[in-house]
């Protein structure tokens, strides 16, 4: 290891993985790049994760601490806060994997580059098995239908912010990310714990007020998706609460004009009248959110509509249309 190498913190939040905790642990040390601490922190796992860290505790070095109630899926983000000393901060989730070049290419980046908070890249999508399934790129050209993210660029913090990430998260797993740590305690805070979901896509919006985005397009990490991944079990009023308030909180941080509102909320309510939720489930959920919040959010709402009485009209047609699709999918089912 060479003096002059920044240290790098990755911590392994890791929760009910039993089955890929060791892959995603040994993946982390195979790493061409030498220079980091390795924090395993296990939110109280029900299954025997905790054994499989002990045996490799064991064999390998790193620090591992064990939950003795689970805290939930941002919980660990706090605890790296206090534990941390490296420059930068690597989130491996315990079910994904990368390539041995990951942190190399990372750290090369970040270090060429000092205005920058975060490192992303491309990842390779796997499934329980390890077989490869696809990659980020088609959730960015079918989500996003865009092929910016077809190759490198380098991105105004700000811009990524009013341009993409207001809009939904632009880094597909957090695993795929070096984050300068000092950026990430200014973003994180104790609210993110609040969040089942969308917590990850809160932060890395926060982020980009501190600094600017590396992108490369090289796939360099595996994302798995299963029947256990996180998005897979949100259900529709709690992930529809989640993702009003992110970007409501992100609309805030950004320097979009406020007469925008409506039109940057207008694929929330289109979503929400394709769900099953009703619209108190939703309020209720929101509410557990964040009062003060949901508050803003009534209040604003109300008064862009009084002064662009047209949405009313755009609300209408979309409801007759939804119910309409709706009708007749259920006649279908019979």
């Amino acid at each position: 290891m060479l003096i002059s190498e920044p240290l790098v913190t990755v911590l392994v939040p890791s929760y009910n993985h039993e089955s890929f905790i060791e892959e995603r642990i040994k993946s982390i040390l195979k790493q061409t790049y030498r220079s980091f601490e390795l924090i395993v922190i296990d939110d109280n796992s029900p299954d025997k994760s905790h054994q499989k860290i002990i045996g490799l505790r064991k064999l390998y070095e790193f620090r591992y601490i064990k939950n003795r109630n689970n805290k939930g899926t941002f919980s660990s983000w706090g605890e790296i806060c206090k534990l941390a000393r490296g420059k930068y901060l690597w989130i491996c989730e315990s079910d994904d994997l990368a390539y041995p070049n990951f942190l190399e290419e990372a750290v090369k980046r970040l270090e060429s580059k000092t205005s920058a908070s975060i490192f992303y890249c491309n990842s390779e999508v796997i499934n329980d098995q390890g077989e490869c399934i696809g990659t980020t790129l088609d959730y960015f050209h079918n989500i996003w239908k865009s092929k910016r993210w077809d190759n490198n660029f380098s991105a105004k913090g700000i811009d990524e912010l009013n341009k993409f990430q207001i809009k939904g998260q632009t880094v597909p797993n957090m695993s795929s990310a070096l984050l300068r740590f000092d950026d990430f305690t200014k973003a994180y805070s104790p609210f993110l714990r609040k969040f089942r979901n969308t917590g990850d896509w809160l932060l890395i919006g926060k982020l980009l007020k501190f600094g600017d985005v590396e992108f490369h397009s090289g796939i360099l990490s595996k994302f798995r998706k299963h029947s256990n991944t996180t998005t897979e079990k949100i259900e529709s009023a709690t992930s529809q609460a989640e993702f009003i308030h992110t970007k409501f909180i992100l609309f805030k941080l950004s320097s979009i004009k406020r007469e925008k509102f409506l039109e940057i909320f207008s694929n929330d309510v289109v979503r929400f009248l394709y769900e099953n939720a009703t619209p108190k489930m939703l309020f209720n959920k929101m509410m557990k959110i964040s009062f003060a919040n949901s508050l803003q959010i009534f209040i604003i709402t109300i008064f862009y509509l009084i002064k662009n009485p047209s949405y009313l009209k755009k609300f209408h047609r979309k409801y007759s249309e939804v119910k309409d699709y709706k009708r007749n999918i259920s006649k279908q089912n019979r």
